[in-house]
């Protein structure tokens, strides 16, 4: 009879080992997948805060280096390109890549700004527009010292802000299992 009641203890304690065994390695699982998924996000959200800055100074480049000729007319000639491609093909690259990684962009604040933003680099690329702006008028406009901080400035703030928030949310406790066991954490 006590060897029954030995097994049926030591049954049961086998059982809790392994029921917290599996829940652990559950929790880990889902903090790495949670971390993973972060990772992604501050992956991404660099990027494109770096993307910003170079897509900026893509713009200044063909503004205020790209001869008139070729900031003017919407088409280059194959003499020209030699001397245009070092400012076109730069914010070409820019835009393209700023329209992809803004369809990632959650954030209500840095979505708005990087419309705005990418509104002004594709006018400028496209510029003179039906208004008859200049690529260099529409730069001046968008970065007056009267109107600060510029919408530039403030793409390029608010992603640092989101990326700085996502830095700080970053999942550090396993969930499920300890949570649970341990009540809510003291941090």
């Amino acid at each position: 009879m006590s060897t029954i009641i030995a097994a049926l203890i030591g049954l049961g304690g086998v059982t809790i080992a392994a029921t917290i065994a599996r829940l652990t390695a559950q929790s880990i699982a889902e903090l790495n997948a949670a971390q993973k998924r972060r990772d992604a996000e501050l992956l991404a959200s660099k990027e494109y805060a770096d993307l910003v800055i170079t897509t900026a100074g893509a713009i200044e480049a063909y503004v205020w280096y790209a001869s008139d000729e070729i900031i003017s007319k919407r088409t280059v000639t194959e003499e020209a390109w030699h001397g245009a491609k070092d400012y076109v093909v730069p914010l070409r690259t820019s835009i393209s890549r700023l329209q992809f990684l803004g369809t990632l962009v959650v954030d209500p604040t840095v979505k708005a700004l990087h419309t705005s933003f990418l509104q002004l680099a594709e006018s400028v690329f496209a510029a003179p527009g039906d208004d008859g702006m200049s690529a260099r008028a529409l730069w001046n406009r968008a970065v007056d010292a009267g109107n600060q901080p510029d919408t530039v400035t403030q793409l390029v703030q608010a992603a640092h802000d989101l990326r700085a928030r996502q830095l700080h949310g970053y999942p550090t406790e396993a969930p499920g299992l300890w949570r649970s066991a341990l009540g809510p954490s003291r941090k």
